[in-house]
């Protein structure tokens, strides 16, 4: 019916590349119809982060994902280990979400000792989570997620927006949409899978502020640019009265 479909609509509204590619492949003759049109999230376009620095400051880094597979949360884990054994820094993570897997991830962090490193704190309701964010006490996101044996994936994640409409640096892996919401150096894409990619990443932003600084502006100009909330609707508004 895809076609069909296709064919009695005004527009038809994808929203990232890849699903632009695959419904084209179906309804090549409806190509005009196509528009990509995200999903965004709420940008406040005077947002000023609030500036914590301090000596000697622990680097503390959140995880905003559900305790399934495709998170890949047993990859961080490890890489964090890695991290620790390399440089001996003061760096820290919180895992906000639930899970089948919370069990099977409590007891990687208790076997690599990292039980004074690595926090699950079950899963904070969003207004908590956007003020956290706000704080400016969280100096980084990563989501280190995976394509599944099944083939389950990521499409463009919201918690990685939400980060960077905050200034904060992510790190992210190249799977599903995230390329296409960190290219250009509004983020850094890792290899999936890869603790040790993982953990090259986070060492570069430990030791290099100003690397921190600049992929939490650029991460947030690409938000304001193209994933803005404000700025999908009236576009999406616009499609409804002149198509």
């Amino acid at each position: 019916m895809l076609r069909e479909k296709a064919r009695s609509s005004n527009f038809i509204r994808v929203i990232d590349k890849n699903g632009y590619d695959e419904i084209l492949s179906y309804v090549k003759e409806y190509r005009d119809k196509l528009y990509i049109l995200r999903v965004g999230v709420k940008v406040d376009v005077n947002f000023k982060k609030l500036d914590l620095k301090k000596a000697n400051r622990a680097l503390l880094m959140a995880v905003p994902a559900n305790f399934v597979v495709k998170k890949g949360h047993i990859y961080l884990i490890q890489a964090i280990k890695k991290v620790i054994e390399t440089q001996n820094c003061n760096v820290y993570c919180y895992f906000f979400g639930k899970g089948l897997l919370e069990d099977e991830l409590k007891l990687t962090v208790t076997q690599l000792n990292l039980e004074d490193r690595i926090f699950l704190k079950g899963q904070l309701p969003h207004d908590e989570l956007i003020e956290l964010y706000r704080s400016g006490k969280i100096d980084c996101v990563i989501l280190p997620s995976i394509v599944t044996d099944d083939g389950e994936k990521e499409g463009i994640p919201v918690s990685l927006m939400e980060a960077m409409a905050h200034k904060i640096p992510v790190i992210s892996t190249n799977t599903g949409g995230i390329p296409e919401l960190l290219e250009g150096g509004a983020g850094i894409i890792v290899e999936q899978k890869n603790s040790d990619e993982l953990a090259k990443a986070i060492m570069k932003l430990i030791n290099d502020e100003k690397l921190r600084e600049e992929l939490g502006e650029k991460g947030f100009e690409k938000i304001e640019k193209e994933f803005n909330l404000s700025k999908i609707v009236e576009e999406l508004l616009y499609l409804m009265g002149n198509n």
